[in-house]
């Protein structure tokens, strides 16, 4: 249900709204309305200890391997259409 209402939501924000300001605005509401939830739900706010390293590591190397990944797949296509004479 939340997904769904996604769209219509989005398209009136943004109808009203510049798009960064919108972006701006549903971050500060989503991050009290996910806290509301979190104690309604009696989900505990902190990241267990155990789970540090994981999280820690993810963090390190989730963004660089992501840019990497986003180059490769900008340069490798270049390569071949280079090598096969497409692009002169």
């Amino acid at each position: 249900l939340a997904w769904g209402l996604n769209w219509p939501v989005m398209k009136l924000g943004v109808a009203d709204y510049p798009p960064l300001a919108f972006r701006a605005i549903s971050i500060w509401l989503g991050l009290p309305v996910l806290g509301l939830a979190l104690a309604w739900m009696k989900v505990p706010f902190r990241v267990p200890r155990t789970a540090w390293p994981e999280l820690l590591w993810l963090g390190d190397w989730s963004y660089p391997y992501t840019v990497a990944l986003m180059v490769a797949s900008a340069i490798v296509p270049m390569w071949y259409f280079y090598k096969r004479g497409w692009l002169t």
